[in-house]
């Protein structure tokens, strides 16, 4: 848990020294305005600066792994950096042991994770064969964008899943779009099971 902790922090350290540099030049700014010296100035700035980037930084740092944890744990799994590199993807491949079209597996594979409430499915944006594109809801309600590739490739059936934060801006969300791509693979697996197309 230490390292993930540490990873989130290395990521938001930019951000957080942004926000400490603009309350240290705000903290200076009102510092000369009222008469005081440059050094008094100066110091005020650097304590805001630093007050600011520890704060922020200790804040988001410990809110995404206590998240992150919730949704691994959920997974039977623990935190690592792998759970903010977007998109997160996952992959099933087994030997095809009967007739199936993508398109019908990526439908199945959409119905199992409804029936079965393993993912929660806000909306679907778009289907085609055996793509379909998709909004699902993560851990602590962050929407995750999440897409779900069905193809038969010879003797082999591919279900590839990928997902991001919604937004795509978004640097972390808290194990949410991991989340969602380990649920749709479980998913996945189910249905491949269910069709007779798993491993003898």
């Amino acid at each position: 848990m230490f390292l993930y902790w540490s990873a989130v922090l290395r990521r938001v350290s930019v951000p957080g020294l942004a926000l400490g540099a603009i309350l240290g030049v705000g903290t200076a700014t009102v510092d000369l305005v009222d008469g005081l010296g440059w050094r008094q100035a100066a110091s005020g700035a650097v304590t805001c600066l630093l007050l600011g980037y520890l704060v922020f930084a200790l804040f988001v740092s410990t809110s995404e792994t206590v998240l992150a944890q919730r949704v691994a744990r959920s997974h039977g799994g623990v935190p690592d950096a792998a759970m903010f590199r977007f998109p997160c993807a996952r992959e099933v491949r087994l030997p095809r042991k009967h007739s199936a079209t993508a398109a019908a597996l990526a439908n199945e594979v959409l119905g199992h994770a409804r029936a079965t409430n393993a993912v929660r499915i806000e909306q679907v944006l778009e289907r085609g064969g055996g793509d379909v594109y998709l909004i699902a809801v993560g851990g602590a309600g962050a929407r995750v964008a999440a897409h779900l590739d069905a193809v038969v490739e010879g003797e082999e059936v591919v279900v590839r899943i990928k997902a991001r934060p919604l937004r795509c801006w978004k640097q972390l969300d808290g194990g949410a779009s991991w989340g969602v791509a380990r649920a749709l693979e479980s998913c996945a697996r189910a249905t491949l099971r269910e069709r007779g197309l798993q491993r003898s």
